[in-house]
């Protein structure tokens, strides 16, 4: 490893000192950019050395196998025409340092890998300019290739052609630190993990990816594709990309991933359907920035999202929110402590067993918090300024647990909760218009333990006509309140007096949208304050 107490010149002065160093002149390499350098570089790798100089120069090369340090202020190109990576790297430490690696992107099929390592335990590729290439730069083989080391590269200019990588990680234990990536093609900068094809299911374990800044990329920052586990995603930057971060989450063997510190900006979804799809098991997505990006964040299963900042984020024509936590292959998540701004479409959608705790929500467009078709999820302790709905449910959710939650300043309901038989609505709720909806059943209907409702019925299967007798609620107090209106203009509901616990001065026809009954429980029965209906 290097020495970076001292400067590079520096460094490289003790490496001379230190080890056998040899020169690719001094076995005939000419590095005029025209000469095929190959046989000459070959040679000097196994004449034994163990650092392997390129002076000043452009040194052609089809295909080389090295074991040694390869280091200089030297470009080293591919050869037009090759049909095999143009670097192997095998043995015990192997290196790139300082070098111009040039991928010759007019020259090379895409279907080939620039530098692949072959069992090379701690190989680096360390302070070298990686550009011009057309398809993968570099590719490890699975297992074997541990401790890999990639640091302070420049990547610019990389992959024209479709689906290419610049860093194949599929071996345990890398890191990938301070690396520029710029102008990177339609493919991932960095891809961990093992692929389809591959036959093994050894995992790809405890790989760092690290204050690395990638900017005006087509496609993706960092794919983990199967079996990716234990990686820690931290203190980057991506601006520019379709996605930041991608977990291809077929098989449920991408878990324990923790992305924190990271910045996230301009990230446009387009062809990876979210600009952060973070869906394998047990993620962590903390500490981060997210501003003006598209389709964010997609949440996995056991998963946590907490303390983040996300500014401008969701899309109105993909339907998608700042965070999405819904169906229930994403459930028992946690979103706590998030701040979401000005998303253009819904701040959070939550799922099967989702908690969804102490997050700051301000000026949705849609929805705050969206509990559509969620099954016992916490809605704990929020704070929403600014949306058309504070927090809503659907006739698909059911044994939600919504408390402590602040809702102002809505420009429709505070709250909108469908089922009411089976959702729990706490009285330290804060804000107006707790609007609900719920079906006749056998004459009766059921709400929360909550005042001032809205509810809006609906006749049992849809029949054109019903009665109501009877008003079940959980743990009813004295003094709740609750208005009725029938949910259309197709349903008369009639309210009958004194068949159940409904104690009114004579039946009620609610039959238009605009009629309204307002009742109270005494602690016996409900009764009626007031009634408006239409003439």
């Amino acid at each position: 490893m290097a020495d970076y107490s001292l400067s590079p010149a520096s460094w490289l002065q003790v490496k001379n000192r230190a080890l056998d160093v040899v020169s690719v002149k001094d076995f005939g390499a000419v590095g005029d950019g025209v000469t095929d350098d190959t046989g000459f570089i070959q040679t000097a790798i196994l004449s034994g050395a163990k650092s392997i100089l390129f002076p000043e120069g452009e040194y052609i090369v089809s295909s080389i196998t090295n074991d040694a340090v390869l280091f200089g202020n030297a470009t080293i190109k591919w050869k037009s025409a090759s049909v095999d990576s143009m670097i192997t790297m095998t043995g015990d430490s192997p290196k790139l340092i300082g070098l111009t690696l040039d991928g010759n992107v007019s020259g090379i099929e895409n279907n080939l890998t620039m530098v692949v390592s072959d069992s090379a335990v701690g190989m680096e590729i360390i302070d070298c300019t990686i550009q011009n290439g057309l398809y993968k730069f570099f590719q490890s083989d699975v297992a074997l290739s541990t401790d890999i080391l990639i640091s302070n590269n420049v990547i610019k200019d990389w992959g024209t052609a479709s689906g290419c990588d610049v860093f194949g990680m599929r071996s345990p234990r890398f890191v990938i630190s301070g690396n520029r990536f710029t102008n990177i093609g339609d493919g991932h900068c960095i891809r961990t993990g093992l692929l389809s094809g591959d036959a093994t299911t050894i995992p790809v374990t405890n790989g760092a990816i690290t204050g690395n800044v990638f900017f005006d990329t087509e496609h993706v920052g960092v794919t983990a594709e199967l079996y990716t586990q234990g990686l820690t995603i931290s203190g980057n930057s991506f601006d520019t990309l379709n996605a930041g971060v991608k977990i291809e989450s077929d098989g449920g063997n991408q878990f324990d991933i923790s992305i924190t510190g990271n910045t996230f900006k301009n990230l446009d979804g387009t062809g990876v359907g979210t600009s952060l799809n973070i869906t394998g098991d047990n993620v962590v997505f903390s500490s981060n920035t997210v501003r003006d990006c598209a389709g964010v964040c997609d949440v996995g299963n056991g998963s946590v999202v907490s303390n983040n900042v996300f500014d401008n984020c969701g899309e109105v024509a993909t339907a998608t929110s700042a965070v999405r936590a819904t169906t229930s292959s994403f459930s028992n998540s946690i979103v706590s402590n998030n701040m979401i701004l000005n998303s253009p479409y819904r701040g959070i959608e939550c799922g099967e067993n989702s908690i969804v705790i102490g997050n700051v929500i301000v000026n949705t467009a849609d929805r705050a918090i969206n509990a559509s078709s969620a099954i016992r999820a916490r809605i704990v302790d929020n704070t929403i300024d600014g949306c058309d709905t504070g927090i809503v449910s659907n006739s698909l959710s059911s044994n939600l647990h919504i408390s402590g939650n602040s809702v102002i300043n809505s420009t429709g309901n505070a709250y909108s909760i469908f089922d009411t038989t089976s959702a729990v609505l706490a009285l330290d709720n804060y804000g107006l218009s707790q609007v609900f909806t719920d079906d006749i059943s056998s004459d009766s209907i059921s709400i929360p333990r909550t005042n001032d409702i809205l509810l809006r019925i609906d006749t049992e299967s849809s029949s054109a006509a019903d009665d109501l007798s009877t008003i079940n609620a959980d743990e009813p107090y004295v003094s709740q309140t609750v208005t009725l209106q029938s949910s259309t203009a197709s349903r008369v509901i009639t309210v009958k007096d004194n068949v159940g616990n409904i104690r009114i001065n004579g039946d009620c026809v609610l039959g238009s949208v605009l009629d309204r009954l307002v009742l109270m429980f005494d602690g016996t029965s409900w009764v009626e304050i007031t009634r408006k209906i239409s003439v």
